[in-house]
């Protein structure tokens, strides 16, 4: 799919923009090889690895937790404000999980069962 996309966006992003410049800051090609070989290479590691350990189901139970991962550093490293609309997104994302997780339907229904 990145191929893909690639080969259709890259001659109209090099038609709407022209050839980009590639004289940039020594800090910055730091920073673009960073990404692009350890923080990619190191996020594609650990999912093979969480998904050789613990399965589909519980790597996505992982992918869900990114928006609040990403969130929560932007408010403590970024000091960006905490919306409520944030709030009542986590509250969203820990309802789902729970229900797919399934052990608080299960203590529910036990404790309902009991007399």
């Amino acid at each position: 799919m990145l191929t893909g996309s690639t080969l259709v966006m890259g001659p109209v992003a090099l038609a709407a923009e022209g050839v980009p410049s590639l004289s940039l800051a020594a800090p910055t090609w730091a920073a673009i090889g960073y990404y692009a070989v350890l923080a990619t290479a190191g996020a594609y590691i650990l999912y093979y690895r969480v998904l050789a350990m613990a399965g589909a189901g519980n790597l996505l139970l992982c992918t869900l937790v990114i928006p609040l991962v990403a969130v929560s550093l932007g408010v403590a490293v970024l000091g960006e404000p905490l919306e409520p609309g944030a709030v009542a997104g986590f509250a969203l994302i820990a309802a789902g999980l729970a229900l797919i997780d399934g052990r608080l339907l299960r203590r529910v229904r036990r404790l309902a069962a009991r007399p």
